[in-house]
């Protein structure tokens, strides 16, 4: 039989002129990726290494060594990535002078008359199985940038107005002819256009080279780079592919790679260098610039920075990644609302933020203008970023810091670096806008005001930004810093203690540690002691609990060189009351037993106090077991304290009383010798009565109890008026037992009140056992064949009591009873 490969083509084409994620593979529609598969040896693919053949013709713009030397420049930059097995070998003797997808010639030619005229070059990767197997490179001879103005290739630096940089172009097609798809992080080499003139495309972003650590690692990858993974849920769609997730360096601000999200929602960010990074979810806009695979991408939603609490305007979340980590949980839940903080268009509807949030907005006009405030120390030292064209928006923000209720301007700045000036360089321009390294003059409220530079946006969806307002790098976080109490639970007794314990981080997560005044207020009527440092980065103090209450609640401050953080709540203390007996748990097990002198129950008691929460372990507890007093419990070290109660020689009630730390706990416990039936019967249907009106129990349910002690009521009565009625009695007792397995059954399936009448169920059964035993061990010798059947019924009923079928049980001891009263 032949197999039949299919060979797939694609055509990716960089445009001159043009503005427009992130790291993109190259994917089939299926959604597979393909990239080079350097341990499989191919014409093209020979020692671990991919070949290329460059056309000697070269452009006809400049000396053909020249061109050349750009080529091969182009080509070696994506060779030299740290943590990556890519490289790269130059196979002069397998030539190609055209384009053709079977010959594994790996081409690279400039071409006159095959290109539109707006295209710098075009590559078409081929891949077959799910790896890439050739790739050809057409580069235009004809470029133009306008219908009058033709473009020339050169080499020079910094590029001129009418220049197309060959490093440049080709750096951005072989990325490519390796598996990767246009991006939106604009200084990307494989972000989708190119200005005339640029030559920022030579440099390879870190973006880039995440993606060729991420598709072709090496020994060393895994141990030095990390990994960020999460999900990305937006509102009202089941597909939530294409989501671009964004990693912004947080000591920079600089954008360091990304990935798209898969149908699921779920993502991975790859390939992170060390470091500390924000994590952005923002739509991808121009889904035509990639493969049809994300075509149906989420587009219309709001961006999202991953904060601490995740809410939009809180603090941002930054999330520290060492070589080898592989982070999880990083999630977003993304929302299509069309005003992310509107109306926030002036002074006095400014949106709230403190030093450390982030927030997500969009400029929903070409004249809208969004204002924030917060509040600021003197001497406190501020960055502001906004974050657009870097994230795939079109947005091109100016801001503005301002003091005096919005009135003075202190700083402003409109482009991170100026596209005019910086264009053709190799940092490439970023019309995105910060003011980094800002001294607060003065204590106060401040003002941030994002408009359009120009006063002309697109007015759509996607003109996004972020907006993240972070502090000096030396100041104490609040929610970067770590809190613990240990314990966390005290006896509200006036002594015992909880120590107390701080580690200030600053804003990216680094321990600060000396220099740090820290103080912490108890919001619950505990004393705190004085605050040491201990050593590690650590403060300390021990608290002592107060005399009552349900708990402390613990505020942290921490202040260093004139910047404060306070964490309000940072820590919960709870304190235990005295034991309360109405909610403590004081039980027997079991409850009843035979009244022969020798069998135990295990009494179990678990204060609890006032709030039923459990008193815990070392409490000094005594049982009076009848008239034994002062009786001490085991402490069994979980909460819980026990002693053993023997049973009396006849029938009999042994009541146990129980005190902790000296105060009487206001309960009896019975303890039940011997299982008369009247006596048993009827403690069953009094406790019956009290589960049947719990509150929360569903009616359906206390139908069946009430109609349960019903028939044990009509037992008692049987039994107290006629001589020798037990028969009758167990026939009663039988539907009652009936009631409560069904009524207990139904209570649990539907999780409606918590019942256990399975102890009663088992005296009753037990009670019915003894009632056929007496009569059967006291019938008269001469009714051997009667006697005979009966034991086999109170066989019968053992086996089902052994298997819990207890109303089946009762019924077979019934039977076995009439066996042995029958005349």
């Amino acid at each position: 039989m032949k197999r039949t490969c299919l060979l797939a083509i694609v055509a990716l084409v960089l445009s001159a002129g043009t503005e427009t994620g992130a790291f993109v593979p190259l994917r089939t529609s299926g959604g597979v990726d393909y990239a080079w598969d350097l341990s499989r040896a191919a014409p093209n693919v020979v020692g671990d290494r991919v070949t290329f053949y460059l056309h000697p013709d070269g452009s006809k713009d400049l000396p053909a060594s020249e061109a050349l030397a750009a080529a091969r420049a182009a080509l070696a930059s994506w060779g030299s990535v740290e943590h990556s097995a890519l490289a790269f070998t130059e196979d002069p003797t397998r030539p190609a002078n055209r384009r053709k997808s079977g010959d594994r010639v790996n081409l690279i030619k400039w071409v006159s008359g095959e290109l539109g005229p707006f295209v710098f070059g075009t590559t078409w990767p081929t891949y077959q199985d799910g790896h890439l197997v050739d790739a050809d490179i057409l580069m235009n001879e004809d470029v133009q940038l306008s219908s009058t103005l033709s473009l020339l290739w050169t080499t020079q630096e910094p590029g001129g107005p009418r220049s197309a940089d060959i490093q440049g172009v080709l750096t951005h097609e072989w990325g490519h002819a390796i598996g990767l798809d246009h991006e939106a992080i604009h200084g990307s080499t494989m972000y989708y256009a190119a200005y005339a003139g640029s030559t920022y495309f030579r440099t390879l972003h870190e973006d880039d080279r995440a993606a060729v650590r991420t598709l072709y690692p090496d020994t060393d990858t895994a141990r030095e780079t990390g990994i960020v993974r999460g999900t990305a849920d937006v509102a009202g769609r089941t597909n939530d592919r294409g989501v671009h997730v964004i990693a912004i360096d947080a000591d920079s601000g600089e954008v360091a790679t990304a990935r798209m999200s898969e149908p699921d929602g779920s993502y991975a960010v790859t390939g992170l260098l060390p470091g500390n990074y924000l994590l952005v979810a923002a739509p991808f806009v121009r889904l035509s610039t990639l493969n049809d695979y994300w075509s149906s991408s989420a587009t219309r939603f709001l961006p999202a920075v991953l904060t601490a609490t995740g809410g939009n305007g809180d603090y941002a979340r930054v999330i520290h990644v060492r070589g080898g980590d592989e982070i999880g949980g990083a999630d977003f839940l993304l929302e299509n609302a069309d005003d992310p903080a509107e109306s926030n268009d002036g002074p006095a509807t400014a949106f709230p933020l403190r030093i450390g949030d982030a927030i997500a907005a969009r400029l929903e006009s070409g004249d809208d203008e969004d204002w924030y405030f917060f509040s600021g120390t003197k001497g406190q030292t501020i960055d502001i970023r906004v974050h657009s064209l870097q994230i795939g928006g079109t947005a091109d923000p100016h801001l503005q810091l301002l003091d005096r209720g919005g009135a003075r301007v202190l700083r402003a700045n409109g482009d991170v670096r100026d596209p005019v000036i910086y264009g053709a360089r190799v940092e490439g321009p970023d019309t995105d806008a910060r003011i980094a390294s800002y001294t607060l003059p003065s204590t106060g409220t401040y003002h941030l005001r994002v408009r359009e530079e120009a006063l002309q946006g697109t007015a759509d969806h996607s003109a996004f930004y972020v907006l993240t307002l972070t502090r000096d790098p030396e100041a104490p976080s609040a929610p970067a810093s770590t809190y613990s109490a240990t314990p966390d639970v005290i006896h509200a007794d006036g002594s015992e203690t909880s120590e107390l314990r701080v580690v200030p981080h600053n804003a990216m997560g680094e321990i600060i540690g000396e220099g740090v005044a820290v103080t912490f207020v108890a919001n619950g009527g505990g004393t705190i002691g004085p605050v040491s440092y201990r050593g590690g980065g650590e403060y300390g103090a021990t608290l002592t609990a107060s005399l009552g209450g349900p708990g402390d609640s613990i505020d942290v401050t921490m202040t260093r060189d004139g910047a404060t953080a306070t964490a309000e709540g940072a820590l919960s203390i709870r304190y235990i009351g005295v034991a309360d007996g109405a909610n403590s748990d004081f039980f027997a097990e079991p409850r009843r037993l035979p009244a022969d002198g020798v069998s135990t129950a295990e009494v179990t008691l678990v204060p609890r106090d006032a709030t039923g929460y459990p008193i815990g372990p070392g409490r000094t507890v005594t049982f009076d077991v009848g008239t034994a007093t002062g009786l001490p419990a085991a402490d069994l070290g979980d909460g819980s304290y026990v002693t053993t109660v023997t049973a009396a020689a006849g029938p009999d009630i042994v009541t146990v009383r129980a005190s902790v730390d000296g105060t009487d706990l206001g309960r009896e416990l019975p303890v039940w010798s011997g299982f008369d039936l009247l006596a048993v019967v009827t403690a069953v249907g009094a406790e019956v009565e009290d589960v049947a009106v719990l509150p929360g129990l569903k009616p359906a349910i206390a139908k069946r109890l009430v109609k349960a002690a019903g028939k044990l009521a009509g037992a008692r009565s049987i039994r107290l008026v006629v001589e020798g009625g037990e028969v009758d009695a167990l026939k009663d007792v039988v539907k009652a037992a009936k009631q409560i397995r069904k009524a207990q059954k139904k209570a649990h399936r539907t999780a409606s009140g918590a019942i256990d009448l399975e102890p009663a169920l088992i005296e009753l059964a037990t009670a019915a056992r003894e009632t056929a035993r007496a009569a059967i061990d006291g019938a008269p010798p001469d009714g051997g064949k009667r006697l005979e059947q009966a034991e086999l019924k109170l066989a019968a009923g053992d086996a089902a009591m052994g298997a819990g079928k207890y109303d089946r049980a009762i019924r077979r001891y019934r039977d076995a009873l009439r066996k042995a009263v029958s005349p």
